[in-house]
């Protein structure tokens, strides 16, 4: 069962636009691409937690693109 908490991952791809693609988010140039992972926690059955990509997203664009993704 989903628990509403996220975990949010942004991480620089150390590559740009020229080898990944315009921004997902904005679709422009980027000189460097950040990618974005967000995960949902979810409850185990034996009461633990642990999160999924499943239902989450997962992105590359420009940093500020990004977290407006994530805190939206």
């Amino acid at each position: 069962m989903l628990t509403g908490n996220k975990r949010i991952v942004i991480v620089s791809s150390r590559y740009g636009s020229d080898r990944l693609g315009n921004c997902e988010v904005c679709d422009k140039y980027a000189d460097r691409m950040y990618y974005l992972r967000l995960s949902l926690e979810y409850t185990k059955r034996d009461g633990s937690k642990g999160f999924t990509r499943s239902g989450g997203r997962s992105l590359f664009g420009h940093l500020e693109c990004l977290e407006q993704v994530a805190h939206s």
